[in-house]
């Protein structure tokens, strides 16, 4: 399961997931995580089983889990084709169909936001 979190620019510093994954010995894949002076963001990944566990746990150091990530849209009417999205998306969420179109595959999506920067026309949002 996905599990999206975030943090306060308190919590920075300090080793929380490592220390989730030493106390319960969940592996837990961290796909993404970014981070300002104000505080950041995170996505990871865990076992479905154990997902209400890690939230618990999360929650219990301060931070703000949900199981809903913030996944990109991509405007169809905006949207030129021009590809520089598709170049920037290793997890294969935008592609170029047999047509040359952009398409979005929002399962495969993990709201990294590389692409929203790239898209000349604003196309994409979250």
């Amino acid at each position: 399961m996905d599990i999206y979190f975030e943090f306060d620019s308190e919590k920075i510093y300090e080793p929380v997931l490592a220390n989730i994954i030493i106390e319960t010995q969940i592996p837990i894949n961290i796909v993404k995580v970014t981070v300002s002076n104000e505080g950041g963001e995170a996505l990871i990944t865990v076992p479905d089983e154990v997902a209400d566990k890690i939230i618990a746990r999360l929650r219990q150091k301060g931070l703000k889990p949900t199981s809903k990530f913030r996944k990109i849209n991509l405007d169809k009417e905006l949207c030129v084709d021009c590809g520089h999205c598709v170049s920037l998306c290793s997890f294969n969420a935008l592609a170029m169909d047999e047509n040359m179109e952009v398409m979005l595959d929002s399962e495969k999506c993990t709201g990294c936001r590389r692409c929203l920067d790239a898209c000349p026309r604003n196309a994409i949002s979250i």
